[in-house]
């Protein structure tokens, strides 16, 4: 089982320390996420390999906006 928010926050918290092409990361989280069947290390690959995709196409610098949800379903990133 994994915690989405806790993955992301693992992987977030080094490229703010790095402040990457000056882009700022605020996360936003519904307080009641719940645990998700998944690999966490492939779970931490993908979030690396997503948010470095965004960095590296914000040339400017700026505010990146991670919004964390879910249904009964599913766990959403937007």
């Amino acid at each position: 089982m994994v915690r989405s928010e806790l993955i992301i926050r693992h992987v977030v918290t080094p490229l703010e320390r790095r402040r990457l092409n000056n882009v700022q990361v605020v996360i936003i989280a519904q307080n009641s996420l719940s645990d998700r069947m998944g690999a966490e290390n492939q779970m931490k690959q993908l979030f690396i390999n997503l948010l470095k995709n965004v960095v590296e196409s914000m040339h400017g610098g700026g505010q990146m906006e991670i919004n964390l949800h879910q249904d009964a379903a599913k766990t959403y990133m937007l």
